[in-house]
């Protein structure tokens, strides 16, 4: 547990300890406007100065010999303040793809000075430095281990704080792009040092899918029922979406940082967690049904579709990295069938709820778009046409109908040249939605770039689909007529 202090302490004698006043950030160091100002308007830090001497002391701890590198990062409080404050507010990636606040009041102020914004285009190089330099000091705690040493690196690293899984997800959100490999050593190696941290992982899981999912769905699907607004009340209720939706993309992102970079068994774990795909189902279709019928600010109707559509989108990419990899023998041609019976059991209780998630009714048609959408990135029409005999229930048959009909659908759009129909499209106070919708407009998007031409390999590839398809239909049917 957090807090237990690691028993061979001695062998870091405070003696080696290297006493810098590491400094801390604070959130205006990282946005484009300054606001602690002196009587002249002047900005009362030199943002330039800080950067470099925070990298110049960053800089110094990693030339330290390994005793007193690691003695400084068990005993300096210093250190650890400084690097928590650079993940708080570093910037995150995924946040500048939308056209959303997602701070305080402070960072959704509008009045940029743009004098302030050109220099802190000007300090690029600094910050660069600064971002390389943070990674470098998070990969040498993972990484430099000697072995012969007394020292038990993986409890240092936890019983101080200097990893856990909210900065690890913070080191994936700020370098995700910038640097994946780095990030993947570092998070995948954190691991391997304490097992405590897998324990911590399933805390998490069980805080998103039992309480912060679902209740923030909750709260989203309440506003959506009212209607009749005046002007405040909708500019707060617009907010409060706006909060939530914010946070949702978040979480989301977060998953998928945990399927690409955390070990690739989190994502079996994932796969055989009992709730994991049905609050993601879940999520996936309330959110279509919200963006239907809730009224916000006009002038937020396209930021909230851009983010809907990425929480979407998030959910989709897990979900096939997910099948991806459980699957990923199948996939690959290393093998026609798993021996391995679990995968199956669980495939098939994740198809026996789809579709059904939002149902209110027993009775109540289910919905299969969030199944059409991860069709078109998944090939469950291949794992289905693999499933060993028993696997194929009767009263599922109906979702088994659907993947090889959308298998089929996409088929003909690739000979047909069919153009994929509309997104549902928000609504705002004055606008009413359609509900013309059968397909999302994702769904075809892939293949309508190819409709330009096909070739004749492509025809060739198109028939064995269809070959393909119409083989596992023949498997599916002798299979359920053996029972």
């Amino acid at each position: 547990m957090k807090g237990k202090k690691y028993a061979n302490s001695s062998s870091l004698s405070k003696e080696y300890l290297e006493n810098i006043e590491f400094l801390s950030f604070l959130q205006e160091d990282f946005l484009p406007k300054q606001v602690y100002k002196d009587s002249k308007n002047k900005p009362l830090v030199d943002t330039k100065e800080l950067l470099i001497h925070v990298c110049a002391q960053y800089k110094s701890l990693l030339e330290l010999p390994p005793i007193n590198f690691w003695s400084t990062v068990a005993h300096n409080a210093y250190l650890n303040r400084s690097l928590d404050s650079f993940l708080s507010f570093a910037r995150r990636w995924h946040f500048g793809i939308i056209d959303v606040p997602t701070s305080d009041e402070l960072a959704a102020s509008q009045d940029f000075d743009v004098s302030l914004i050109q220099s802190k285009k000007q300090l690029e190089p600094y910050y660069n430095e600064l971002y390389r330099t943070v990674l470098f000091i998070y990969y040498r705690m993972a990484t430099e281990h000697r072995s012969g040493e007394n020292i038990n690196f993986g409890e240092i690293i936890y019983d101080e704080w200097m990893f856990d899984i909210a900065k690890l997800l913070d080191i994936c959100a700020i370098y995700q792009y910038s640097n994946p490999d780095k990030v993947k050593i570092i998070v995948q190696n954190v691991f391997s040092l304490n097992k405590a941290y897998y324990d911590d992982f399933a805390e998490l899981i069980s805080l998103l899918l039992e309480d912060l999912i679902p209740n923030n769905m909750k709260i989203l699907n309440r506003h959506r029922v009212r209607s009749d607004l005046d002007a405040g009340t909708l500019k707060s209720d617009t907010a409060e979406k706006e909060k939530i939706l914010v946070l949702l993309y978040d979480i989301f992102e977060h998953l998928k940082f945990v399927v690409h970079f955390f070990p690739k068994g989190f994502c079996e774990e994932l796969f055989y967690n009992k709730d994991f795909f049905f609050v993601l189902e879940n999520t996936y279709m309330m959110l279509t049904e919200c963006a239907k019928s809730w009224r916000v600010l006009e002038f937020k109707v396209d930021a909230f579709k851009a983010l809907v559509v990425k929480i979407k989108d998030e959910i989709i990419n897990i979900s096939e990295t997910i099948f991806n990899y459980v699957f990923a023998d199948i996939f690959t041609g290393k093998t026609t069938i798993l021996k391995n019976k679990k995968p199956w059991k669980r495939f098939s209780d994740i198809l026996a709820i789809t579709g059904k998630t939002t149902a209110k009714k027993k009775d109540e048609e289910p919905n299969y778009k969030f199944l059409r959408r991860l069709l078109t990135k998944v090939d469950l029409n291949q794992i289905l046409s693999k499933t060993p005999e028993g696997f194929i229930k009767q009263e599922d048959l109906e979702i088994y109908q659907v993947v090889f009909m959308v298998s089929k659908e996409k088929t003909e759009t690739l000979l047909n040249k069919r153009k994929p129909k509309e997104e549902i499209e928000f609504t705002d106070e004055n606008n009413q939605i359609s509900k013309e919708v059968l397909l999302e407009n994702q769904i075809e998007q892939s293949t309508t770039q190819e409709n330009k031409e096909i070739k004749p390999e492509k025809v060739e590839e198109i028939d064995k689909e269809s070959k393909e398809t119409q083989e596992a239909i023949r498997i599916i049917e002798m299979t359920i007529g053996k029972k």
